[in-house]
């Protein structure tokens, strides 16, 4: 794993390629669904729906 992160030159961190993010400016290299859109949250609203049209049980 340290040599597929860190090789001089290869390495994800070393290797000098632009990283994936939100914002290149505060430095992330991960983006995760619900930080690109809101269509994560109505996934999952439409997936609960039924279950909440159902009633919670008390």
């Amino acid at each position: 794993m340290a040599l597929a992160l860190y090789a001089p030159g290869l390495g994800y961190y070393s290797g000098g390629s632009a990283k994936f993010g939100r914002d290149a400016r505060d430095g992330s290299d991960f983006i995760t669904a619900p930080e690109l859109s809101p269509f994560f949250a109505r996934t999952l609203a439409r997936q609960f729906a039924p279950l909440l049209a159902q009633g919670l049980p008390a």
